[in-house]
């Protein structure tokens, strides 16, 4: 069970270009930036970032299907072939929404211990706040391990819809939506580092955005994506 701290929803919004690449693309994914908006309509707030990406063989997605070995969100960590709760063992970590689950089964609640898996997510954010001239990563989850706030880590679904191997390239939208971003961060100078892995779990390059603060990058209508 998660407690979303700042409430937030990851939603994607693919509006890739699909083409045949060139033989000699490479199979593990490339991305670089393309622009980054917030979107502020009173009703909706979104950070909306856009990447360039290009594959060798169009491996990139996940579909909802898939959450299985590796895709799987967690696994329960063993004694003896026995679960762990939380307070069976000396020693095991504090309690927090990092190394716990929270399963409820009816009326009743246990918290095990877990190892959660990188790859059950496809994209993986990370933010950057820059005080007193030293950039720091920013992570509710290590700031207050008891909120249980979720990351802006995701899925992006499969983008090549052909059955057939080939390379592709375009643009991903990627959107964050939350009620609370803006005002974690006001003006605060923000950067993100992104990555995103193919199905193979190949990993790209890790790409950052340019500096930026959210009244600079604010705009207070949402622009009609129909046909892309």
């Amino acid at each position: 069970m998660k407690y979303n701290a700042i409430l937030a929803i990851i939603f994607i919004l693919c509006t890739a270009a699909f083409c045949d690449g060139p033989p000699s693309l490479s199979s593990t994914p490339a991305i670089s930036y393309n622009n980054i908006t917030y979107y502020d309509t009173g009703f909706t707030k979104n950070l909306s970032l856009v990447l360039n990406f290009e594959d060798g063989n169009g491996d990139l997605g996940l579909s909802p299907e898939d959450i299985g070995v590796p895709y799987h969100p967690y696994a329960f960590i063993l004694d003896n072939g026995e679960l762990i709760r939380f307070g069976d063992r000396e020693g095991d970590p504090d309690f927090n929404c990092i190394d716990y689950e929270l399963i409820v089964n009816g009326t009743d609640v246990d918290t095990f211990l877990v190892q959660r898996n990188k790859y059950h997510n496809n994209i993986f954010i990370d933010f950057f706040v820059k005080r007193q001239g030293v950039w720091e990563e920013y992570d509710l989850r290590k700031i207050d391990p008891f909120l249980c706030a979720d990351t802006y880590d995701g899925r992006f679904p499969v983008l090549n819809l052909e059955e057939n191997e080939r390379a592709i390239k375009g643009e991903l939208r990627y959107n964050m939506y939350s009620a609370a971003i803006f005002s974690v961060f006001r003006n605060d100078t923000v950067k993100l580092q992104v990555q995103v892995v193919d199905k193979a779990l190949n990993e790209s390059n890790i790409i950052e955005t340019p500096p930026f603060t959210f009244p600079q990058i604010t705009v207070t209508e949402v622009p009609d994506t129909d046909g892309q």
